[in-house]
């Protein structure tokens, strides 16, 4: 089994996990845009999850700010504290 490896020449995190990174706030904001625009490629459409995309991730806040809408978008809404410890859980499980 393939271990993912999220981050530059790894593999992209799904947008559910990336919703709870940023609720946990363990989030790094440089290559979210990145993912966005990997979203998108796999189908996945919005006008913000767009403006993400083309966002160069230098700017953290400015990323922060988008992310939730961009993450609407995405179809992978916020969760609440217990649901997004969860995930990562389940994430770091499989790793």
């Amino acid at each position: 089994m393939r271990i993912p490896h999220y981050g530059p020449g790894g593999t992209i995190p799904p947008p559910r996990l990336v919703a709870a990174w940023f609720k946990a706030h363990v989030l790094n904001a440089e290559q979210v845009p990145l993912w966005a625009a990997h979203w998108i490629a796999d189908g996945m459409d919005g006008e913000t999850l767009r403006m993400l995309a083309g966002l160069d991730g230098t700017d953290s806040r400015e990323v922060y700010d988008i992310l939730p809408a961009a993450l609407d978008d995405a179809q992978a809404p916020m969760p609440d504290d217990p649901n997004a410890a969860m995930r990562i859980y389940d994430d770091l499980a499989v790793l």
